[in-house]
């Protein structure tokens, strides 16, 4: 449960690093697409997490299965919810104005999913690294 709150710490950190000065310097339409981008990117993320390191324990090549499938049913969960929310946001609802740019929100989805990505690969690449260390 250690990784799965450092991810999640890592990714807030990300997040709040990142999505308060873009949006003091480019506009506030940069606080709804970072903010929501994170906030889909970041649940696939703890889930993967978690059932890779489950699977870990569970057999010798579990950590590698996890590794695989991990991106596999990530990549489609989070652009599918990202796409649903772009669309829905887009048709009329009243904060659908923050959505208006496509680059912006889809930059967005892709810094979130890669900071998530590049975390949980640092979290589970480190066990095995500290074994080839000794």
């Amino acid at each position: 449960m250690r990784a799965v709150g450092v991810l999640v710490a890592v990714s807030l950190l990300a997040a709040a690093l990142s999505v308060g000065p873009m949006a003091a310097l480019f506009g506030r339409q940069h606080l709804a697409c970072g903010f929501v981008s994170f906030g889909l990117a970041m649940p696939p993320a703890v889930l993967t997490l978690w059932l890779t390191r489950w699977l870990a324990r569970r057999s010798p090549y579990g950590a590698l299965l996890g590794f695989a499938i991990g991106p596999v049913v990530r990549l489609p969960v989070v652009l599918g919810a990202a796409a649903a929310v772009f669309l829905l946001a887009r048709d009329g609802v009243e904060w659908g104005s923050d959505f208006a740019h496509p680059l912006t929100f889809w930059l967005w989805v892709l810094f979130a999913y890669l900071v998530t990505l590049l975390t949980e690969t640092a979290l589970l690449a480190r066990p095995a690294l500290s074994g080839v260390a000794r």
